[in-house]
């Protein structure tokens, strides 16, 4: 279910040898976040590479990825509920 609460904002993303860091701003008003939700896609608003679950309320991330170029956009999950998408960043692997 999606809902229409405060989402994860400020996402930004740095890339060293590989690995993917990225990281972001909690919501300051709605819901206390149960974790994030992180949905990659090869274009422009997909998530065709998958949306996953942080499972944390961290709001940082890393993982090592192949070379490639990555929409990256974050979603707060609070219980069943997920906000909208944060801004996108788009990221360059070489």
């Amino acid at each position: 279910m999606t809902g229409k609460g405060a989402g994860a904002s400020g996402a930004r993303a740095a890339v060293s040898a590989r690995v993917i860091s990225l990281s972001w701003t909690p919501p300051a008003t709605g819901a206390t976040p149960s974790s994030y939700v992180v949905d990659v896609g090869t274009t422009s608003g997909s998530s065709n590479l998958g949306s996953f679950n942080t499972g944390t309320t961290a709001t940082s991330v890393s993982g090592a990825v192949p070379p490639g170029r990555y929409f990256i956009r974050l979603r707060t999950r609070a219980s069943t509920l997920l906000s909208a998408p944060s801004n996108e960043v788009v990221v360059v692997v070489p």
